[in-house]
């Protein structure tokens, strides 16, 4: 039924050093292995060859995985005509993929990791295991809602929240609680129970979106500064003393913004592996024969809201690197009149030693244009020509970035909103209902980030019923979603 259980990775960083991103197709009859990283610039038709009526896709190799690129993944197996089988799917993965899933998918979950843990050591490690989902389904009409799948080894969830049968058509074994408290107030259970789903759901979305886009920010922001690095040091040389106007400070910057974000993603990532301790906590007090009261589940809220305090997740202000980013791109004038400069270098001037000290400035390692004025002067001019588009690259990155700085606030001010209720709701001055039609009402007025649109509809379907697909397989505008990757994909692999 299952592969043997691995730790949950509690760290947000983890594509360590080393990782191959690469996306790369294996096919070995019906079965097709994807291995590397799946995001917004992966370059799906590697699957086309691969087309055929009924396909089974193993993502087990999959390492890394953005937001946009699941969105794309999904749309491109749901638009490909096939019927797809997935297995091997990876827990981070499938807890997007499931909120994009509807009822008219031609797509069959086979295996996914899932979150399990030992309900009777509150100590003992959360940890991912690979399960059918077949298998969970047929156990949850056995069991009920909360699913044991080996000995002391829970899943932390519902049914309804994991089996796509489940969530795309409804009818879920309903939540039969063991605690007396919440059998007596099943709908203010049910509440507290999927609210805290939905907020560290919506945590890790904003973690996960902060942290890939800082992977690929620095070595960007890192590129582009040698290349204005490169273009000053060829003026002062080659063209008078010609002088930039780059700051050469932005590095130093660079790094300062580097670690400030590790500094809070290291924040986030205690404030997530909290999170889940206190779902698990909230999940064993419901369905506890031992507990008759509601303590359990506020404290659980209270040790996140409390630890909250004591946590900076803080992300730096980006108006400065923006700034500078858009510098990048002024510098085009002064690579069009360093290159023009030295293509209009006379012959007799262009001599070994100056060829060598240039191709050195820019890192020329081309073997073939080794010794020729122009074929290295063309190089060169690739390089510079890429300031403008690198400097695209990192606005898009900022806008990323800030969307993960919004993910997080609108957490911390949600767990604001939940803690300001909590005392009031727990010593009975304050009816929960009210809270949950504040909710409701913020959720339905305001223009929600996707990622949170999303994650609000899957676990409040009565808040926000999920939308009805578009004829042409998209959500009819009703979920667009943004362009922001979690993770740029770095190169594409022939199978």
């Amino acid at each position: 039924m299952s592969q043997a259980a691995k730790n949950l990775p509690q760290d947000s960083s983890a594509v360590a050093a080393g990782v191959d991103l690469r996306f790369r197709v294996i096919k070995k009859g019906d079965l097709v292995r994807l291995f590397g990283a799946i995001s917004d610039t992966t370059n799906l038709d590697l699957l086309a060859d691969m087309r055929q009526d009924s396909l089974t896709l193993d993502l087990t190799g999959i390492n890394a995985a953005s937001w946009t690129g699941i969105t794309k993944f999904h749309r491109y197996l749901t638009e490909s005509g096939m019927r797809v089988h997935l297995t091997g799917i990876p827990g981070n993965f499938y807890r997007c993929l499931r909120l994009l899933l509807t009822d008219t998918d031609p797509l069959t979950i086979d295996a996914a990791e899932l979150d399990v843990f030992d309900p009777a050591q509150a100590q003992s490690p959360i940890e991912r295991m690979l399960l059918s989902i077949k298998d969970v389904e047929s156990l949850a009409v056995e069991q009920g809602p909360i699913i044991t799948v080996a000995k002391n080894k829970q899943i932390l969830g519902i049914a309804e929240h994991i089996c796509p049968r489940y969530f795309q058509a409804g009818g879920a074994p309903a939540p039969l609680f063991l605690n007396s408290w919440c059998l007596e107030n099943n709908d203010q259970a049910i509440f507290w129970y999927n609210l805290g789903h939905a907020i560290t759901c919506n945590l890790t979305l904003g973690t996960d979106l902060v942290e890939s886009t800082r992977q690929n920010l620095g070595p960007a922001l890192s590129s582009t500064v040698s290349r204005l690095e490169s273009l000053q040091q060829a003026l002062l040389t080659f063209d008078g003393g010609a002088k930039t106007s780059l700051s050469m400070n932005v590095t130093d910057k660079i790094a300062a913004m580097d670690a400030r974000i590790r500094d809070s993603l290291r924040s986030c990532d205690e404030m997530t592996k909290h999170s889940y301790s206190c779902l698990r906590q909230i999940q064993v007090s419901c369905w506890s024969k031992m507990a008759d009261n509601p303590q359990d589940i506020f404290a659980g809220f209270k040790a996140v809201g409390d630890r909250i305090g004591s946590l900076d997740v803080s992300l730096p202000d980006l108006g400065e690197l923006r700034g500078n980013s858009q510098l990048f791109a002024s510098h085009n004038g002064h690579a069009q009149q360093l290159l023009q400069h030295l293509r209009a270098m006379p012959k007799d001037e262009r001599t070994a030693t100056k060829l060598d000290t240039l191709r050195e400035m820019f890192h020329v390692l081309d073997i073939i244009s080794e010794g020729d004025w122009d074929a290295s002067v063309d190089i060169i001019q690739d390089e510079l020509t890429s300031l403008q588009t690198n400097s695209e690259v990192i606005l898009g990155l900022l806008d990323q970035l800030a969307t993960g700085q919004i993910l997080i606030e609108r957490w911390l001010q949600l767990m604001a909103e939940v803690m300001a209720a909590l005392e009031d709701i727990r010593l009975g001055k304050k009816d929960w209902s009210a809270l949950r039609s504040a909710l409701f009402v913020r959720w339905q007025s305001e223009a929600l980030p996707v990622e949170e649109l999303r994650t609000f509809s899957f676990y409040f379907p009565d808040a926000f019923p999920r939308a009805t697909p578009a004829a042409d397989g998209s959500d009819g505008g009703a979920f667009e979603d943004s362009d922001s990757p979690f993770l740029e994909e770095k190169t594409d692999a022939d199978p």
